[in-house]
């Protein structure tokens, strides 16, 4: 009834079974449903038993590679396939969007057998949403496969989106200003956050901060600032509000004193201070 699955156990990686899964399924499906042969119910324990049945049951031909590996899949491009597939249509990436199931927020933080096998476990209601709409199958090859999966892993470490508004409210209320306020406000601990950026995104802000959390530190033991407790939606919103700011109050730096000059020496050691 099927091919002999011999050649399949050099393929080491449940990404190779979770894409002959899904590009064999609706075959598979009219296959076992003409047999009457009753369709199972996959868990990723299953799958991984599945891959190790196949490895060392198979018979290895003469010149045949003794492994074959997956390539590391690639984010970016799992990105614009996920667009260019279709899979938008139905999954939205993040929340907010009009979508019959999101894929976002921790739902696929689990191994590749288990993705396989709700890939496959799904696969009968996402055949019927395909013939609703009038789309084709969506094949796969192992690399789109992996590129594809390696996206679905990024999202699931994507922080939530943040507001600058509840930002602002949060900056005021954790005692960020007291240090960070502008100028007018007699805040000497920090800088205004206005003069720093404008940012790129989260992680330089992010980077920024390490690198300066030691000498905050410091500073909010000596004026006795309690250091604040954050969760993962309040670094958000800070975030926020800090990016809308960067930038928008530039300060114009004085030239440096020419060589030689008497406040030329006092210029460089406080540019060493600084740093």
């Amino acid at each position: 009834m099927g091919p002999p699955l011999d050649k399949y156990g050099a393929y080491i990686s449940p990404l190779f079974v979770a894409a002959g899964l899904w590009n064999k399924g609706p075959a598979m499906a009219e296959a076992m449903k003409a047999s009457r042969i009753e369709r199972p119910t996959l868990s990723g324990r299953d799958v991984q038993d599945i891959v190790a049945y196949i490895r060392a049951g198979a018979r290895r031909e003469p010149g045949a590679p003794a492994r074959v590996f997956a390539r590391p899949g690639n984010p970016r491009s799992g990105a614009t396939l996920f667009q260019a597939k279709g899979c938008a249509g139905c999954h939205a990436p993040k929340e907010g969007g009009a979508a019959a199931h999101r894929l976002g927020g921790g739902r696929l933080r689990v191994s590749l057998s288990a993705i396989a096998s709700r890939m496959w476990n799904h696969s009968p209601g996402m055949w019927s949403r395909w013939k609703e709409k009038g789309l084709p199958p969506i094949s796969l090859k192992p690399g789109e496969m992996a590129d594809l999966t390696a996206y679905l892993y990024f999202l699931q470490f994507e922080s939530p989106p943040g507001s600058a508004a509840r930002g602002a409210a949060l900056f005021r209320s954790r005692n960020c200003a007291a240090c960070h306020g502008k100028k007018s406000e007699k805040a000497v601990q920090g800088p205004d956050l206005r003069t720093k950026g404008p940012w790129k995104n989260d992680l330089d802000l992010v980077r920024e901060m390490w690198n300066h959390a030691g000498k905050m530190f410091g500073k909010m033991i000596l004026t006795g600032y309690e250091w604040p407790r954050l969760g993962e939606r309040e670094v958000a919103d800070l975030l926020a509000y800090v990016r809308s700011i960067g930038g928008t109050l530039m300060e114009k730096k004085k030239p440096p004193p020419e060589v030689g000059a008497v406040s030329h020496g006092k210029y460089l050691t406080q540019k060493e201070e600084s740093r």
